[in-house]
């Protein structure tokens, strides 16, 4: 194996494997989207145009006898390089890495040793929002999956602010600090490392596995106080709204609570984002907590015009969020490598109708589809309105209708576990005559003026059931075939 070889993990010994979910995506309520430029709107729109997501099964591997390099580079000990570790490094990094490598073991002196761990690092440890997302979950899932609850795990290490947010998150994992190891730019070898590949591809999926993760860390943490919440982005200072106070007070008036995440101890913020229905704030490390809130919260984010950003979308899709992204205009110089990277630029006035609008939408019993922003607005509005049907088909392409009435029971056609139904938590459940649940629907999408909706559960029994919601004639109606 030749020193700058590059392989992949069918060279390692796999030792696990987990199961994921296709994930059905509906494109985002877009609010000022003629500021965005066309060449990313055409990026932006072919990824938020996607309906089902297909996700890979989430694989772990073995590596024996490896170093780590930097933020997460590995490398065998014959110098070659393990591919699923170089995500979002360049060729240069690369290369200096390899140099680093090089010079470590013909020092003359043995690198940093450890006898095994859970791999933990990538690049972007430095970032609140990756290192919840893409690393964080690792730990999780192997520890639960191969019963590794012995392993410590190596992580980056970084300033005293992150380095406490790593080491609470992980404790909320049960992984405790004399099971954690720091390492920084420096080459470290271990006898054994435990990798993880296909929980998240930065700006292409989320896996639901991901998810599942967060749902254990937010049973671990108290309810929060306020329903509604403003994330603020200080103690940033790029990415914020340029007239943040008046801004603020637009959001005081409407009910919305500020909150600085900056102070806030790790479970702190799940407690906050967890128990809020309504989270309005600028794009930013805070609003990555969205990702413990309950399907259903109202999420309202401001965002660059030009930002080619999916992180927080995907994010939304996967906890079932009713999201909204505001585009605005781009004020100040660029801080930072992203061209992006500068204050939003939005009136007082502009925040204040755009509240307004989704207020008023909360409030309308029906809208048409042709002006529903989102599948999940039209899920909850037409659930609510006796004059919309909810029909099934199987794997054998029978359809049946059954009618949703306002006082939670159905018509038409209908088997004794389809008696009654609710709305709960972003998603359609219907109840048997028993009052015991027979089918929740939390993937929707819209297609054709008609909402997809289809059942996640993991019974064989659940996998092929799709259903669809259409506007019904005045009379009751019986579809068969």
């Amino acid at each position: 194996m030749s020193p700058g070889e590059i392989i992949g993990l069918g060279h390692l010994e796999k030792v696990g494997e987990v199961a994921a979910f296709a994930q059905y995506m509906t494109y985002p309520a877009l609010y000022q989207k003629h500021l965005i430029p066309d060449e990313a709107l055409g990026i932006l729109s072919h990824r938020w145009s996607i309906e089902r997501n297909v996700i890979p099964n989430a694989e772990f591997h073995l590596a024996r006898n490896v170093y780590i390099v930097g933020e997460g580079l590995v490398f065998t000990s014959e110098g070659a390089l393990i591919n699923a570790t170089r995500i979002n490094f360049s060729d240069a990094d690369v290369e200096r890495a390899r140099a680093t490598l090089a010079e470590a073991l013909n020092s003359g002196q043995n690198p940093p040793h450890h006898g095994r761990a859970i791999m933990c690092k990538k690049r972007g440890a430095t970032n609140y929002g990756h290192w919840l997302v893409e690393m964080l979950p690792k730990a999780f899932w192997i520890r639960n999956k191969l019963n590794a609850w012995d392993w410590p795990v190596v992580v980056h290490q970084n300033g005293l602010k992150m380095q406490t947010i790593m080491r609470q998150s992980l404790a909320a994992l049960g992984v405790t600090s004399d099971k954690i190891i720091e390492t920084g730019p420096e080459v470290v070898h271990f006898d054994e490392l435990l990798l993880v590949h296909g929980l998240t591809s930065h700006a292409v999926f989320i896996s639901p596995l991901v998810m599942e993760c967060m749902e254990f860390i937010a049973s671990k943490a108290p309810p929060g106080k306020a329903d509604m919440i403003y994330a603020m982005r200080s103690p940033a200072h790029i990415r914020d709204f340029e007239d943040e106070p008046a801004i603020r007070a637009i959001f005081e008036g409407h009910g919305y609570a500020p909150i600085d995440t900056a102070p806030l101890s790790f479970l702190e913020q799940v407690s906050a984002f967890k128990t809020a229905r309504r989270v309005v704030g600028a794009m930013g490390a805070a609003l990555s907590n969205s990702i413990f809130c309950r399907p259903g919260t109202e999420l309202v984010m401001f965002t660059p015009s030009s930002a080619l950003e999916l992180f927080f979308w995907h994010i939304a899709q996967g906890r079932k969020l009713d999201y909204h992204e505001v585009r605005t205009e781009e004020a100040g110089p660029q801080i930072g490598s992203l061209p992006w990277n500068k204050n939003l630029c939005i009136s007082a006035e502009a925040v204040e109708n755009i509240l307004a609008r989704l207020a008023v939408q909360r409030q309308q019993t029906i809208l048409p589809l042709t002006e529903q922003p989102t599948a999940t607005h039209l899920t909850r509005e037409c659930a609510c309105a006796v004059q919309w049907g909810l029909s099934f088909q199987n794997k054998r392409d029978m359809v049946h209708t059954i009618r949703l009435k306002p006082d939670g029971t159905t018509t038409g056609y209908r088997h004794h576990n389809e008696h009654s139904w609710r709305f709960k938590d972003g998603a359609i459940e219907i109840l048997s005559i028993h009052g015991q649940l027979s089918w929740r629907f939390d993937d929707i999408g819209q297609r054709d003026e008609k909402l997809h909706l289809r059942a996640r559960g993991r019974l064989p029994e659940l996998a092929g059931l799709l259903a669809y919601l259409d506007e019904l004639p005045s009379t009751e109606t019986t579809l068969s075939g």
